[in-house]
């Protein structure tokens, strides 16, 4: 029989087991070479790194280190040859999954091969600490040096030459977006349009790579670049013209469509044009939607047998232009608004025309409801960041940013359904899809509206608020209603405006997109309102409000 004593040890010891039992375990992580011997369960903070291999470098010369992670709360240190730097957040680098750390080391100038050792990367957030080691580095002597290749890569010809091989790059699996041919930057810009599934286009032999962010690329023989992991690539020669028809112009459900007969699926830009930004540094800001038209560049279309008469009730278009130039053939579409376009759509058909689909602007009813409002007849997208395995930012308690973000969404999508909306979101539990992933079921959707939901996060407590993110001109209005609403709520200390940002979901140019960062999870004020069911229902609802606002504003 048990003493009084004794039973209370054996019921501590219970109590004990039962909590130990039911802490909670960070999602699990992908194993990778270089986390292989952290515990399995453990988010790995590294994504890459570089160097990540032996590597051989000239006397004297630098060495560029990154490291890339999918939290951008991390600080980073590297060690290397007795030497220490701290490895800065490269904002002009990062997606809305991946963000990159980047310093570097003067080598020292040596009379023979030397080796270095390796350089340690360590990375903390809050009071986890893990490190990462490179294979051994060598520095070679200056009158022994053989030619090492360069860690930037060699700027191509503006004039693109395709080797006598001739290879063809095909679009495969999703639109491809597109960059400048005369750089090897991976700047996003607002007037490089995608390239639907299907188009092909003669492209270099070599593959052009930037290894600072691990990225490669094709060069197009139309003159630009598209990503080497959207595209297959094959032996083969193309026509050197094109020729196109008008199958059809005509409204069609909520689209504005252009059908086009082809010879072959030859590639093409669309620009919104005169658009006024106030470029800074590869950031587009714009001020006010003032575009007046649109261009399509078709290349190497030589011949475009058809005049374009656009109908009187067209909603969107007045007239057309057609402007050859002997080489290229480009469409000069007036619109009917300054600054009325709101997203479009490129595919091949089953009989292989090219299909345009441009978004046209729609009624939304009056309703006797807290709104005003409601948004019948509309499908918006809210892309819910991060989750699974991709957890985002983590807050000083161990909180993921991917949970957070999924109950505002879930609040906000209560909120449009109660007026009318059908509401998808891209995951509705804890689970994780890629960027591709999500821009494919995106296309898929076809939405009249997409909304992304983060939080944000920096390394230090001075960092709070609200911000609305655009990428697309024509997303740059949508953007400020909504900051503007959450800013006459006084719901946050500060909110930061409405900005320019090349977040990947951003670019999907299908219809407007808008990311917010509601609230920094590393500000103790703004996590705790992050637990606030009022303060967040009070959020949900703002963002409603301004999503009407832009409906409004595309009839007015």
């Amino acid at each position: 029989m048990q003493t009084p004593i004794k039973r209370i040890l054996s019921l501590a010891i219970i109590i004990m087991m039962i909590f130990s039992g039911c802490k909670s375990k960070a999602p699990v992580v992908q194993d990778t070479p270089e986390a292989s011997s952290l515990p399995e369960k453990e988010i790995v903070f590294a994504q890459t790194f570089n160097p990540n291999e032996a590597s051989s470098y000239e006397s004297g010369a630098i060495m560029e280190v990154y490291l890339t992670s999918s939290l951008n709360s991390l600080s980073v240190t590297a060690i290397f040859n007795e030497e220490s730097t701290t490895l800065s957040l490269n904002e002009a680098d990062q997606t809305d999954v991946s963000f990159t750390y980047s310093g570097s080391f003067t080598l020292p100038e040596v009379k023979e091969d030397t080796d270095l050792g390796v350089i340690q990367f360590i990375c903390r957030n809050g009071d986890i600490e893990q490190s990462f080691q490179s294979s051994n580095i060598t520095v070679l002597a200056e009158e022994q040096s053989e030619p090492v290749e360069s860690t930037t890569p060699s700027r191509p010809q503006s004039s693109p030459v395709v080797d006598n091989r001739t290879y063809i790059a095909e679009m495969i699996y999703m639109p491809a977006e597109t960059f400048n041919g005369d750089t090897v930057d991976d700047t996003s810009r607002p007037y490089n349009s995608y390239l639907p599934v299907g188009t092909v286009d003669q492209c270099s032999g070599a593959v052009i790579e930037n290894k600072k962010v691990g990225k490669s690329y094709r060069l197009l023989r139309c003159g630009k670049r598209v990503y080497e992991k959207n595209i297959t690539v094959y032996e083969g020669t193309l026509p050197e013209t094109n020729t196109l028809s008008l199958d059809r112009f005509s409204s069609e459900g909520k689209y504005t469509v252009m059908s086009l007969f082809t010879d072959w699926k030859a590639p093409f830009n669309l620009e919104l044009k005169n658009q006024t930004y106030k470029n800074y540094k590869n950031n587009w800001n714009v001020e006010t939607a003032d575009f007046t038209y649109v261009e399509i560049k078709f290349a190497y279309c030589n011949n475009f047998t058809d005049t374009i008469e656009i109908p009187e009730d067209n909603p969107l278009f007045s007239s057309c232009e057609i402007i050859p130039d002997g080489k290229n053939t480009t469409l000069r579409i007036y619109l009917k608004k300054q600054g009325g376009f709101y997203g479009f759509k490129a595919e091949y058909d089953e009989y292989d025309c090219l299909v345009l689909k441009f978004l046209e602007p729609t009624n939304i009813q009056q309703e006797d409801n807290e709104y005003g409002y409601a948004l019948y007849d509309k499908t918006i997208v809210i892309d819910v960041g991060h989750g699974g395995r991709d957890p985002g930012a983590i807050a000083p308690g161990g909180d993921y940013e991917s949970h957070l973000n999924l109950t505002l969404a879930n609040l906000i999508k209560n909120e449009l359904v109660s007026i009318g909306a059908k509401v998808i979101m891209t995951r509705s539990d804890d689970s994780y899809l890629s960027s591709d992933q999500r821009v494919v079921e995106v296309y898929k959707l076809e939405p009249d509206f997409l909304l992304s939901v983060h939080r944000d996060s920096r390394n230090s407590q001075s960092y709070y608020g609200f911000e609305a993110f655009y990428y697309n001109p024509f997303s740059a209005p949508a953007s400020k209603f909504i900051h503007n609403r959450m800013e006459e709520t006084g719901l946050y200390r500060k909110t930061n405006g409405s900005a320019w940002h090349y977040f990947y979901l951003n670019r999907v140019g299908i219809c407007p997109s808008v990311l917010t960062e509601n609230g920094f999870i590393s500000n103790s004020d703004d996590l705790a309102d992050m637990y606030n069911s009022e303060h967040q229902l009070a959020c949900a609802k703002a963002t409603v409000k301004g999503i009407i606002d832009y409906f409004l504003y595309q009839i007015k």
